[in-house]
């Protein structure tokens, strides 16, 4: 099964979110909708630890 992860590209490669998905998950427009949430939110994560940004400003607001 396919496997998405995001890691910081940093000495201790921090993984800042890891899903498994499947086809199927896509065809949806709510799970796709939500799997950029997350993927957005890992990436400012992963800035973070990289330095580069202080993660205030979320796409899709606060964290559940």
């Amino acid at each position: 099964m396919p496997h998405i992860i995001v890691r910081a590209d940093h000495p201790d490669d921090v993984v800042t979110h890891t899903e498994w998905v499947s086809r199927d998950d896509f065809e949806t427009e709510h799970f796709r909708a939500q799997l950029a949430e997350r993927l957005a939110w890992a990436v400012d994560d992963a800035a973070v630890c990289e330095g580069q940004g202080a993660g205030g400003d979320r796409p899709g607001g606060p964290r559940p």
